[in-house]
């Protein structure tokens, strides 16, 4: 169903109360909670649906709410419930040969309720003396049949509608119409939940439908903090990229820039930096429920997307991998029996901005649909590399999916997805952080980074660099590689038999990616970086869930998971034995033979075996009870082959990439030193000149515990407060981190622990026009892990992976949606974030990593995103305006609150304008602009230190620019 964003989601019943009115102490609150922003834009749009086929409707004796949600997935529409009144009644059973209206007028039948049409696939359900029931929707298509004589039919439902016949128009004409049209207006085409119908603006916020717990369900009535955002709210927002999600959620931060392959996702302070492609994140990122376990799986550009789902604190009772911090679960759009319908979108904008996507659904026989979706999303170049006289930046990425749906009963239901993508683009380039003042490059902290460390401060690296203030343009020396490639393939299985449903979901999923920069953003070559993985998982998912009537719900399933991953880590320096590369003040020239290279080579498997429950107990009409468990056993075992090569004979260039092959030749005449050994000590001398190697193996088991106890008490039939308490864990894990090696032999950690219990509200108020979520939330950990840089005696400061004792973090987080009006709409979501290192432990003091108090790493104290919309009838057509802002807050990227490692607040903010027009409202062109103040920010700082190295800190930036387009899209 469309709500008054345009957000597409599934049916089901809304708990409505007669009684709503607020009394005046609340409207004080609530205009105090709207002042946050101004009124917003409603969209009005829905997706294509017909019923005019007659099928085979088969619904049993239950309530009301549960037989119009199954009626609403054997027709394919989406029901719109702008009154609950009949929340509790009992109807059914229904069953025979029947087309969806003449079921929908059945299930009706003396409960004071009507329905009408909104556009073909949307109807909304009113009280029978409403004045807008029972309007014929305008498409004459969509105007299904019964007959006045249709049993069950009564006074204010729709009787007077006679049977019609849809005109079906053959393939041919209607793909030429359509591509006729993209090609007539430069691609015109629909994202992914575009307006299809000129229908009667409504009033109030219509229910989003989630799967949080395998369940269709409202998001007010599930237990969980979670955000919920629409493809057509991800089209609306300009969003064709994961990372970028972050800018329409609470306490969440997902870093990533268009220069990596690897994302880091917070939630509520929860996650990691690690670049590492081994390490699994304390958020869960899932798609179509599909765990991507790789972190290059989730760097892709989103496309045809029904929604994102972001669930925040630990999720361990029914996801399909542990998590400490939450889930983000990307939701596909399927295909739809019977349905021969299309759409796409077109975007160019300034710097070679060209994003291109559409989707095409297929009838393919009487039992089965086909959907096919394809995207490119590509930039051109937008820096300047003042050093290399060049342009650089540019990046294109695409991807496919192709499903295949097959039902060959009423109960059976066969899903195959194949889908594919690659990237390619150049390292963007960092922006360097000095440590230095060109007086003293050598300095331990240049003066002017305790007022600002920011680019362009004047402070130098050893060498004497000084970086420039201007985002744009950056001074690297040419290393510029940037690849991934993924595919794989699912197929789910549901069986819905007459007690509960069984659900399997077997997925395979590939990853391989090639990462080469220059890691100290100078012209000097100091410190290059390459990166290369390769790896492939398996999972099997076989599940049993109650009907959703059931006095008792309940879920239960086993899950397994196999995962076989290569991965190649070698930084690239100067040989400081052989070149000036710490004598401060002298430039490093780029040579093809001084070369030190410290690597990690490794081999793992992953497997993961466990059981999951649970059970949801209603103890009164208010109460419920939810608890839920998961036992995990999880392995981890393979080879680390860590070594050093140091060539002065010219293997290769320094900016040639090395991956493994070419790696095993340098290796050729290599020591043997002992696993585990500390390679500065273990290699023979004199270093500069030798080249070693160990091979260290790991077997890691842990068997695990988690879940989580939940109790919600339904203050009214619209308002639903919980108390929850959650335990989430991470599995132990090893390091790849090659001066890891060097300097200390690897480092492994211990299992991460997490407590959250949280306390949360959910409300819709003024005949749900104002929806307000909130929740308080507070986090204890035990062994947290994190990627840090500690100071080892003998080598100074060194990446490494490690576990942090003690960590805590506390705080609030609303969602505000008001659509006091058709024509308006405004959404505030606000994060409230305290966080704190309790306990660091006598390593992290021995080697001064960590202080007491600290704040944890990417842990914003405030995060407040908004959207307000406002839309008019323009002739024929609407005209929509809407704008976007973001804040956020300071965030440090280590624990020892260091200067160079603070990221001050920012603001950023979006707009756009729209026409809606055609028939159905199914053509818009808009014009949009992204970053329109222009604010630069690093994304991430990042400590540079390491062996016998390190005066200087690098920042990832912000694309930095401000980005100008026009969009066209279209449906048929």
């Amino acid at each position: 169903m469309m709500d008054a964003r345009g957000t597409c989601s599934l049916a089901r019943p809304v708990f409505y109360t007669k009684d709503s009115r607020a009394s005046w102490r609340y409207l004080g609150w609530i205009m105090g909670l709207a002042m946050l922003g101004l009124p917003p834009i409603v969209a009005a749009s829905g997706p294509r649906a017909s019923d005019t086929h007659v099928l085979h409707i088969d619904i049993r004796a239950t309530a009301l709410s549960g037989a119009l949600r199954e009626l609403a997935r054997q027709c394919a529409l989406q029901i719109a419930r702008f009154s609950d009144d009949a929340r509790d009644l009992a109807v059914g059973p229904l069953s025979g040969e029947l087309t969806c209206t003449q079921a929908l007028d059945r299930l009706l039948a003396g409960t004071g309720l009507a329905y009408r049409f909104l556009n073909d696939q949307t109807v909304a359900i009113t009280q029978a003396g409403d004045s807008t029931a029972a309007k014929p929707p305008a498409d004459t298509r969509a105007t299904p049949d019964v007959s006045s004589t249709s049993p069950g039919i009564q006074a204010g439902q729709n009787s007077n509608r006679g049977e019609e016949t849809m005109i079906h128009r053959g393939l041919l004409a209607r793909l030429g119409a359509f591509f006729g049209f993209c090609t007539a207006a430069a691609g015109l085409a629909c994202a992914q939940n575009a307006p299809t119908e000129s229908a009667e603006p409504t009033t109030g916020l219509a229910e989003i439908i989630v799967t949080a717990q395998k369940r269709a369900e409202s998001v007010q009535d599930v237990p969980i903090a979670i955000t919920a955002i629409s493809g057509a709210d991800l089209a609306k927002l300009g969003i064709v990229e994961s990372r970028s999600i972050e800018a329409a959620v609470p306490n969440m931060r997902w870093i990533a820039n268009q220069g990596t392959n690897v994302s880091n996702v917070f939630i509520r302070g929860v996650g990691d930096i690690s670049f590492h492609l081994n390490q699994v994140g304390a958020v869960g990122l899932y798609m179509d429920e599909i765990s991507l376990n790789s972190p290059i799986l989730s760097t892709f550009g989103m496309f045809d997307l029904q929604r994102v789902e972001v669930l925040r604190g630990p999720q361990n009772t029914i996801f399909g991998r542990n998590t400490t911090g939450g889930a983000v679960q990307f939701v596909s759009q399927k295909p739809v029996m019977d349905e021969l319908s299309g759409r796409g979108a077109i975007s160019a904008g300034n710097f070679g901005r060209f994003d291109v996507d559409g989707a095409i659904n297929l009838p393919a026989g009487e039992h089965a649909a086909i959907r096919l979706a394809l995207a490119r999303f590509s930039l051109g170049n937008y820096l300047n590399n003042a050093f290399l006289d060049k342009q650089q930046g540019a990046y294109h990425r695409d991807a496919g999916r192709a499903q295949l749906l097959w039902k060959p009963t009423d109960s059976l239901d066969v899903l195959l997805n194949i889908h594919a993508g690659q990237s390619k683009g150049g390292f963007t380039g960092y922006k360097q952080i000095g440590l230095g003042t060109p007086a003293d490059p050598a300095a331990v902290q240049c003066p002017a980074n305790l007022k600002k460390a920011v680019p362009g401060n004047g402070c130098v690296d050893q060498t004497g660099f000084a970086d420039s203030g201007n985002f744009s343009q950056v001074w690297d020396n040419g290393v510029d590689v940037l690849e991934s490639k993924v595919r794989g393939a699912s197929a789910r299985l549901d069986w819905r038999l007459s007690a509960f449903t069984v659900t399997s979901l077997t997925a395979y999923e590939h990853s391989d990616g090639r990462r080469m920069e220059d890691s100290n953003g100078s012209p000097n070559y100091i410190f290059d970086f390459t990166q290369s993985s390769n790896a492939n998982q398996w999972s099997e998912e076989l599940r049993a869930a109650s009907r959703e009537d059931s006095a008792m719900r309940w879920i239960g399933g086993v899950y397994y998971f196999h995962e076989s991953g290569h991965w190649t880590t070698l930084p690239y320096r100067a040989n400081q034995a052989l070149t000036n590369v710490t004598v401060p003040g002298q430039p490093v020239p780029a040579t093809d033979w001084f070369a030190f290279i410290p690597f990690t080579d490794t081999h793992q498997k992953d497997e993961v075996y466990s059981g999951y429950g649970q059970l949801e107990f209603k103890l009164s009409e208010r109460f419920r009870l939810t608890t839920g468990l998961r036992f995990t056993s999880e392995k981890k075992s393979g080879m680390v082959s860590n070594g050093i090569v140091t060539r002065t004979d010219a293997p290769v260039s320094p900016f040639q990439f090395v991956d493994a092959n070419l790696l095993d030749s340098l290796l050729v005449g290599a020591t043997e030193v002992p696993a585990g050994s500390a390679l500065r000590l273990a290699c023979p001398k004199p270093l500069p000149f030798t080249k070693c190697v160990a091979y260290t193996p790991f077997d890691i088991q842990n068997n695990e515990l988690g879940g989580k106890v939940s109790l919600d008490y339904r203050v009214s039939s619209n308002t639903l407060t919980y108390l929850s308490a959650s335990r989430g864990f991470k599995a132990g894990g090893i390091s790849l981190g090659a001066l890891d090696y060097v300097a200390r032999g690897g480092s492994q950690v211990t299992p991460e622990y997490l407590w959250t219990f949280e306390l949360g509200g959910k409300t819709e108020l003024f005949d749900r026009t104002l929806r307000i979520n909130a929740a308080l939330f507070d986090n204890r950990w035990t062994n947290q892990q994190l990627f840090l840089v500690l100071n080892t005696p003998g080598t100074g400061a060194n990446p490494v992976y490690t576990n942090v004792p003690k960590t805590a973090s506390y705080g609030f987080e609303a969602e505000i949606d008001w659509a006091p009006t058709p024509d308006w709409y405004l959404k505030n979501s606000v994060g409230l974030l305290h966080s704190k290192v309790e306990e660091i432990g006598p390593e992290l003091a021995a080697s001064q990593g960590a202080v007491v108090g600290s704040q944890l790493i990417a842990s914003p104290k405030v995060t407040w995103n908004g959207t307000l919309r406002r839309q008019w009838q323009a002739g024929p057509g609407r005209i929509s305006l809407e704008g976007n802002w973001s804040y956020t807050g300071a965030q440090h990227f280590d624990l020892l609150n260091s200067p160079d490692q603070i990221e001050d607040s920012y603001w950023l903010f979006n707009a756009s304008t729209g026409y809606q027009f055609g028939a159905k409202q199914q053509f818009e062109v808009s014009l949009w602009g992204k970053n329109l103040t222009g604010t630069q920010y690093c994304v991430q700082h990042i400590n540079m230190s390491g062996v016998v190295f390190g005066n200087v800190a690098a920042c990832v930036p912000n694309e930095a620019r401000r980005f100008f387009g026009i969009a066209l899209r279209g449906s048929f």
